[in-house]
């Protein structure tokens, strides 16, 4: 079956959207293909790859088990969908059914059956239930195979990918089901979730209820840019796929938020009114002399409201304070690598020279970076964690405790315990790990689905 796989797209007679083509007889015998349980269209199966021996520092599970059929990775070449993601993989098991009505009828030799092993455990066979084989985690490692990681050129370069869309869903959207929407922190991107999403995956029932969503930043640019991207952006897919707003499930997203991306995350919750504009200027914001162009960029950044999408948001290792890590000689050097663009530049000198006196001298001096942003006592930061909460959403903080040192405290050698806790959150979860891997722990782990599992009892409960 494998070598039919292979040889067959190699010489171009299988078309994973329609089938197999062989020869029988002197004619040529179309072998059909059909798909069970996937949320994906036919025009997704570009091609399939064998499931063969791997190996990955992705993740610390293989999620697979043995049965009929064999798994394969199914790659797109394209994703035409809004908001979806590039080039997307998902795993799929395919085996050939011979029925006696095909062998009776001369004309066909049986079919190719491929099913979703994310959805798909069982198939009946000869009047019995057979379980089929899995590797779900074949599909993630098979993506991370070729992935390049932009981390550190999103970082110094914020503006490199300027204009395309951030926010992406794993999968075709899926009504009925909760968005589950993470957002990974400072000098990370989407893929620091692989772990998480394994493991979330293997879990039973989470596929029948959620749906995950990621959300991609350049962490050099200061958060509230990030966090305004990802408002319009939320607005935006929302409105794509449900229109006439029929989908109560979208009014229950749940956000993830891991170090600064927490901080992204809170600004969707929160109402700001003018408190944030006050925290950097001295004259209101209508008074401030300033081109169209500049009072819509800092309108966005500084004047919004609260999300009515998002119910539940859980914060993992976040800086609500601040840390300290930020002011030392490696955040400084951090920040001042980061590289703005001439036209962001001539904007911000444009600003304070209309301006003097108006602005908060760090500002004055130059356009502040996301790790200027999170040093303690740094005035927006502080602003923002004043914030008014949506009183409609939970909270949850989930801190790493696992160092201890005169000058933090107790903390996750990154984020003080202290700047970790949210006063309004309903759950704190401590957790013994480092914070560059607190969101891939296994406590951490069990905790998310433990807050998720509450989340749709809840939602079943309201329903």
């Amino acid at each position: 079956m494998i070598k039919l796989v292979v040889n067959g797209q190699r010489f171009g007679r299988l078309d994973p959207r329609t089938g197999l083509t062989i020869y029988r007889n002197h004619q040529l015998v179309e072998i059909p293909i059909e798909r069970y349980g996937f949320v994906w269209d036919s025009e997704d199966f570009s091609s399939l790859s064998p499931v063969g021996e791997y190996s990955t520092n992705a993740f610390k599970r293989r999620n697979r088990s043995p049965g009929v059929g064999i798994p394969l990775v199914v790659s797109s070449a394209t994703n035409p969908r809004p908001f979806g993601t590039p080039k997307p993989t998902f795993p799929a098991t395919l085996l050939m059914r011979v029925d006696s009505s095909d062998l009776n009828s001369g004309e066909r030799v049986g079919r190719l059956e491929l099913y979703d092993p994310m959805r798909v455990d069982t198939i009946e066979m000869d009047s019995t239930r057979v379980a089929i084989a899995k590797d779900i985690s074949a599909s993630v490692a098979y993506r991370l195979r070729n992935q390049s990681s932009n981390i550190i050129s999103n970082f110094v370069n914020p503006t490199r990918y300027q204009g395309e869309n951030r926010l992406h869903m794993v999968e075709p959207y899926q009504r009925g089901k909760i968005p589950v929407i993470f957002v990974h922190g400072l000098l990370s991107d989407p893929f620091t979730w692989i772990e998480m999403i394994n493991e979330l995956y293997a879990c039973q029932g989470f596929v029948d209820h959620f749906q995950i969503w990621s959300f991609e930043y350049p962490t050099g640019q200061q958060f509230l840019a990030s966090a305004s991207q990802m408002r319009e952006q939320l607005q935006q897919a929302i409105a794509g796929v449900d229109p006439d707003g029929s989908d109560p499930q979208l009014s229950q997203i749940v956000m993830v938020g891991h170090s600064m991306g927490g901080l992204i995350a809170k600004m969707q919750i929160t109402d700001s009114s003018d408190t944030l504009w006050r925290s950097i200027a001295n004259k209101p914001f209508e008074q401030v002399t300033m081109p169209r162009d500049t009072r819509d960029l800092l309108r966005s950044a500084f004047f919004f409201k609260a999300s009515t999408n998002v119910s539940r948001v859980v914060f993992i290792g976040t800086p609500h304070q601040g840390s300290s890590t930020a002011s030392r000689f490696a955040g400084r050097v951090g920040s001042a690598l980061v590289a703005q663009p001439q036209e962001n530049s001539d904007r911000h000198h444009d600003l304070m020279e209309r301006n003097p006196g108006v602005f908060l001298r760090e500002v004055t001096k130059r356009i502040p970076t996301s790790i200027d942003l999170l040093k303690p006592g740094n005035p927006i930061l502080i602003a923002c964690s004043d914030l008014p909460v949506n009183h409609r959403v939970r909270l949850h903080s989930i801190i790493g405790d696992s160092h201890l040192s005169f000058i933090q405290g107790r903390s996750d050698g990154i984020v003080p315990v202290d700047s970790a806790r949210e006063c309004r959150a309903i759950s704190e979860r401590y957790v013994r790990e480092k914070h560059a891997d607190l969101h891939k722990h296994r406590e951490t782990i069990e905790e998310l689905v433990m807050i998720l599992n509450e989340h749709h009892r809840e939602m079943q409960t309201f329903r």
